[in-house]
């Protein structure tokens, strides 16, 4: 849903739903149980709002979001023959339940024609319900590669029509 409040303000909003079909581990493993040999379909629920705010000079947006995965979908190693501490292979688990919600802002000024600075923001809390693999419980935790916060700042210089030069840290 996209509303136009005035020439420079506008509301957005998304309701959606999305999946991760089922699939089968293919390991050669004797030690992957039966059970864990297939893995689940995850869904996801999500739901985000936001404000952008636009005019010649300056263009902000605050976004918030919200995602429910139900038997999410986690990749993990694991040493294949206990004996041997180099046999390593990757195998898909389930876990009951996840959760991501967090909030976005990025803020572009254009200080000439030419020069554009950007900013941006962001802060994200996540969590993975716990789950257990041959006697050891994984999860209960934050979702792994997944920062809580994260800052951009940037300039871009169209110099000419066909150079542009562009810093971001």
């Amino acid at each position: 849903y996209f509303y136009k409040i005035n020439n420079f303000l506008f509301f957005n909003s998304i309701l959606s739903r999305g999946y991760k079909t089922s699939g089968i581990n293919q390991t050669q493993s004797p030690f992957l149980s039966e059970k864990l040999r297939i893995y689940n379909t995850e869904y996801s629920n999500n739901i985000e709002l936001g404000f952008d705010y636009k005019n010649t000079k300056y263009n902000f947006k605050i976004n918030s979001f919200y995602m429910h995965r139900d038997n999410p979908q986690l990749r993990l190693s694991y040493q294949v023959d206990p004996q041997d501490p180099t046999s390593f292979d990757y195998a898909t688990f389930n876990a009951d339940m996840a959760y991501h919600y967090g909030l976005e802002m990025n803020l572009s000024i254009h200080v000439t024609k030419n020069i554009l600075f950007l900013q941006s923001f962001s802060k994200l809390n996540t969590y993975v319900s716990e789950f257990e693999y041959r006697g050891t419980t994984y999860g209960n935790r934050e979702i792994a590669h997944s920062p809580n916060n994260q800052y951009n700042i940037g300039m871009t210089n169209h110099i000419s029509d066909n150079l542009i030069f562009d810093m971001q840290s």
